[in-house]
């Protein structure tokens, strides 16, 4: 018996370490991200609407350089995505399109910077459409 109790002691004060330590993990990443200049970015012109053809451009990415995390641009519709990534931490990012059966476009490596954010907010990609 005195066996089965070690054990769930064990067990507990393990539970209680681990579960401390993510807590410090958590409140450090959120301290740094409340401090972190984002940026908006937006694919194409002010005025593009997304087609809803499930042949077209399946939304936009942009993945970090330096950590690798891929942001993606928001279903708007059944086959139909924004043209805008909202709060990208700044950093170097590439910028492209998840391509269709007939359409895509090329992709750019940017460095956000205060200087390309528009009047209303947002750095403007622009990418080389194609379309079959």
């Amino acid at each position: 018996m005195n066996y089965l109790k070690n054990i769930f002691i064990f067990l507990l004060v393990t539970g209680i370490f681990f579960s401390c330590d993510n807590d410090n993990e958590t409140l450090e990443e959120s301290s740094i991200t409340k401090n972190q200049l984002v940026y908006n970015v937006r694919f194409g012109s002010l005025n593009a609407t997304p087609s809803n053809d499930p042949g077209g451009i399946q939304g936009y990415y942009a993945t970090n350089q330096n950590t690798g995390k891929t942001y993606y641009s928001e279903r708007v519709g059944e086959y139909a995505y924004d043209n805008k990534i909202e709060n990208l931490p700044a950093g170097t990012y590439e910028f492209g399109a998840i391509e269709g059966y007939w359409e895509g476009a090329s992709s750019e490596v940017i460095t956000l910077r205060q200087d390309l954010v528009g009047e209303d907010g947002f750095v403007y990609i622009q990418l080389q459409y194609w379309s079959e």
